[in-house]
Parts: structure tokens; sequence; C-alpha cells
């Protein structure tokens, strides 16, 4: 039911729409910390944040992360084929190293803003314990979370599928294990919110042809679920401000001696989730749709393949530099949101572009920042540039 020999890149040609819907999303991460570092007003020395009031800002939080996460789920059985040597030297390349490397980056560019005296993202004063503790301590305050908890959904799910061979027991198993306890810290409150959906891209996977079949149906009935759960979606219903703790709480219950439950955010976890997966699912099937390829959506796919290392590009460029040389603090707020913002978007997205082609011509570089192997192929007129290795991931 899962063979996916069809999607390995270099047998196969790749699904460009899948890499457009990459796109789309990378550029409402950018519109999302456009709206949050552009405007000093929407800061206070008390870290009260103003902007997660913004309604742009509450739609972007309910699906721009999970639709990667969704994203990644669909292409992981390719993954079963492996190895766990395999799966994790794999994962290990595309995910954690560029994680390490731009942490260690983003770490000098922190001291740096301390030197200039700049305001730090996210009000964290810099230092070195800090830092340290961005790094190892999961959170998903801190930057390029991301890269570290999908690498820890795909081992979770991977062994989980070894172990039980049926989908059905791996799921089932994997989610009571993130579920119900938080193995001393190991798993985090955005495993809990994000294995669910990479699931979710697993399973559309297996049933992908009957999605197809019914496509108008799907792009309608979560269309209409998605705008409901943004309706009712309250700002602090995010991951970054809730807690998600697991059900069992180990560390208590070695205590009291006794089993301690814990039932906290059960129900904005759920709302959470629900949102995240029908936003998800609707763009999926939005962008499946109306799919056209031409010379604008194939640039645009590009783009999408190259979200690792513009991740890390648009936290220094976006995030720091122009979020403390720009402040549009007096200007009207719906001239903030429909275009200065996405303007902003726009620009850090085709300054990132311009930036990883640069560094594609140095093959160690894009090891570091990208996590994948690229030839850069300059014996005819234009540069055609194979990605290899990275359809799964970010």
């Amino acid at each position: 039911m899962l063979s996916d020999s069809t999607l390995n890149p270099l047998t196969k040609p790749r699904i460009e729409f899948i890499d457009l819907v990459r796109c789309f999303a990378f550029f409402c991460v950018l519109w999302h910390h456009s709206l949050s570092n552009l405007n000093d007003a929407n800061l206070a020395a008390t870290s009260d944040h103003y902007f997660v009031l913004d309604p742009f800002y509450k739609f972007f939080l309910t699906f721009h992360m999970p639709i990667f996460f969704m994203i990644s789920g669909f292409f992981f059985v390719s993954s079963l084929n492996l190895s766990f040597k395999e799966v994790l030297r794999k994962r290990f390349t595309t995910l954690i190293i560029p994680y390490i490397v731009w942490v260690i980056i983003l770490a000098f560019a922190n001291w740096g803003m301390t030197l200039l005296g700049w305001k730090m993202a996210a009000d964290r004063p810099f230092s070195v314990l800090g830092q340290l503790e961005a790094f190892l301590v999961p959170d998903p305050k801190v930057d390029f979370w991301f890269f570290r908890e999908l690498f820890v959904t795909d081992i979770i799910v991977f062994i989980f599928c070894k172990i039980f061979k049926k989908l059905p027991i791996a799921f089932i198993g994997s989610m009571l294990f993130v579920m119900l306890f938080d193995w001393f810290g190991i798993v985090t409150k955005t495993q809990r919110f994000m294995l669910p959906i990479f699931w979710t891209g697993i399973l559309l996977k297996a049933y992908y042809p009957f999605f197809t079949k019914h496509l108008n149906k799907f792009l309608i009935s979560f269309g209409i679920l998605f705008a409901a759960c943004y309706y009712f979606y309250q700002w602090d219903y995010a991951i970054y401000f809730s807690q998600y703790p697991a059900i069992i709480n180990l560390q208590q219950s070695f205590v009291e001696g006794k089993i301690v439950f814990d039932f906290t955010s059960i129900g904005v976890s759920g709302w959470r989730f629900l949102a995240g997966v029908t936003g998800s699912l609707f763009f999926f099937a939005l962008f499946q749709r109306f799919w056209k390829k031409n010379a604008v959506t194939s640039s645009l796919s590009h783009c999408g393949q190259l979200t690792v290392g513009m991740y890390g590009l648009q936290a220094i460029l976006l995030q720091r530099t122009m979020g403390n040389l720009l402040d549009f603090s007096g200007i009207n707020i719906w001239v903030y949101r429909l275009i200065i913002t996405p303007c902003s978007a726009v620009f850090t997205l085709f300054v990132c572009v311009l930036m990883i082609r640069l560094i594609q011509n140095n093959k160690p570089l894009t090891f570091m920042l990208c996590g994948s192997s690229v030839v850069v192929d300059r014996s005819n007129r234009q540069d055609s540039v194979q990605v290899v290795d990275v359809q799964g991931a970010a």
C-alpha cells in the first residue's frame, strides 16, 4: 500500500506542486516573522507581545509549521526501505548538521547584536549559558526548533514502524509513547502536537489515490473546517504559549509512588491540532487542484526545495537585521499588514534564494548550511541544480 519508490528524487521527477506548497508555507513564515519584528510598538519591555493579537499573525500560527510536518510525513514511507543506521545518518545530515551550524552562526550574530546595542529576538539577552540552553533544551520559542523536532519525530515513527510492521499499530504505539509520558524531558510538548500531524501526512500518502479522486470535496470540506477552526482560535492556543504536558507525570509519579495524571490544555491542544491539520490539508488540496506548470510556478517550486538553508538565513536577515534597522510603528495598521509585511516577506525570500544559489557553488557550505549534496552543472547556458535527498526534509 505504501511502496514509495516513485518518490525518490534521484529516479523520478519531484512532485512540483508539493514544492510549491513548501514555498508558500515558507512565505507564510516570513510574513509571520515580519508582523512580529518590524513594529517596535508591538513589543513592550515586559515581553507582552501585542502582535499575537493580530488576526493575520493568528492565521499563520494555525498552519504554517504543521504543514511542513505533514509534507515530511507524506514522504516518510520511503525511509522504511532503509536501515535504522541509514535513516539516522540521512536525517542527521539533512536536519541536525544544519541545525548545529546555524545555531553557532546565530550565537555569534546574537553576540554582535549585543555589542551594537540592538534588541534581541523574543527579548532574550545574550549570554553563553543562554545560547547553550537554547540549543540543548527543547522549546518551540527558540530558533530552529523545527529541525530538531522533525528529526526526533522521524526517528520515533521509524522505530515504531520497524518494531510493529503494520502502520495502525505503529501509529497507536508512537502516539501513546509521546502522549502518555515525557520520558524525563526527551519528548516535548512540540512532539505531542506535531507527531500526530506527521502521521496525517503518512495517512494522506496511504490514501492519496482516494484523496485525489475526491479532491474537490476534500478541498471544500477542509476549507470550511479550517475557517471554523480559525474563527474560534485564540492566540494563546499556539504551542509557543500554552502548556501541553504528558498525560502521566513520570517524575511526580515516582516521587508520590502512584500514577499522577495531568490533563492540562487537553481541549486547547485538540483544537490546535484540528486547526493545524485542516489548514494543512486545505492548502495541500488547494495547490494540487489549481497547480499549473509554467515558468513562475516552476521557479517558486524550486524555492520550495531550499527551505532548510533559507530558514537559517531569514533568522539573521529578517528577524535580527531588518527587525532592528526597520520600524513601522507609526504606519497605518492595515498598510502594515497588507503592504509592508508581505513586501518584507517577498524581499526576504528573494534575497535568501540568491544567497542560497551562491552557497550552492560550494559543496561543503551547502552540506553544512542546507543539509544536502548539490551538483551545479555549468555545462550549458543555465545553471541546473540537483538537490539530493531533501524531498522529505524541511
